[in-house]
Formats: C-alpha cells, sequence, structure tokens
C-alpha cells in the first residue's frame, strides 16, 4: 500500500531531495547535490502539474 500518493508524496520527494543535497553540499559533493537539486525541481514540477488539474 502506498501511504504517499499524488500532491502529498511529490511534496515529500521534494523536501527530502533538497535536505539531501544541502547535506551534499555542506561536505562538498557538489555533483550530488546538483542532482538531488534536480530530482528535487522535478517533483516541485509535477506537484505544479497536480495543482493546475486540481
Amino acid at each position: 500500500m502506498d501511504v504517499f500518493i499524488g500532491a502529498e508524496h511529490e511534496r515529500f520527494v521534494a523536501e527530502m531531495c533538497l535536505r539531501a543535497a544541502f547535506k551534499k553540499l555542506k561536505v562538498g559533493d557538489v555533483y550530488l547535490a546538483v542532482k538531488r537539486t534536480e530530482d528535487a525541481l522535478r517533483s516541485l514540477k509535477v506537484l505544479q502539474e497536480i495543482k493546475k488539474a486540481n
């Protein structure tokens, strides 16, 4: 059973990706920080599309 679906899931994913990006940036791993930021942006884009549909 999926606990997170739709907008709530995308918001959670975006927040976790941004937290991971910040942690990677603090330790100097810029490549992974950028990758996690891109993942967050994808989730935020999906969240925006979900809100437009409703």
